[in-house]
């Protein structure tokens, strides 16, 4: 990811990331208190998706997130984070 830094006061920022399969995918996060929101899009506009993030405690995120080519699912996925430490 190249994310930009947010600014003084704000709660979203733009991001971007380069997939071989994916090509160049652009999106945005919020932050809204213990959770980070992302949606993004491909540069053509193909794929578009969308993932959550969710601070359960300090060492422990769960994560949920789709992928769509056009109005199709791709892949859907949740995810538990743990912090090892």
């Amino acid at each position: 990811y190249e994310i930009h830094p947010l600014a003084p006061g704000a709660r979203a920022t733009h991001w971007s990331s380069n997939s071989p399969t994916l090509g160049t995918l652009r999106g945005r996060f919020l932050i809204l208190g213990d959770a980070i929101l992302s949606a993004y899009e491909s540069a053509t506009g193909r794929y578009r998706g969308q993932d959550t993030l969710l601070a359960r405690d300090e060492r422990r995120y769960s994560a949920r997130g789709a992928l769509f080519d056009g109005g199709r699912l791709l892949s859907a996925w949740s995810v538990e984070l743990l912090r090892s430490g």
